[in-house]
């Protein structure tokens, strides 16, 4: 059984991160840096 990602998952990963990382509000960030889970309204 092969559990490395492949080539279109690597780079559908990055496309998300790269998302979260440009568009996720700082206050929701800093939130979950913290630990604390995200609200009912962060999401």
């Amino acid at each position: 059984m092969d559990l490395r990602f492949t080539p279109e998952e690597v780079a559908f990963r990055e496309e998300v991160r790269t998302f979260i990382a440009e568009n996720l509000p700082r206050e929701i960030k800093e939130r979950m840096r913290l630990g604390y889970p995200p609200r009912k309204q962060d999401t």
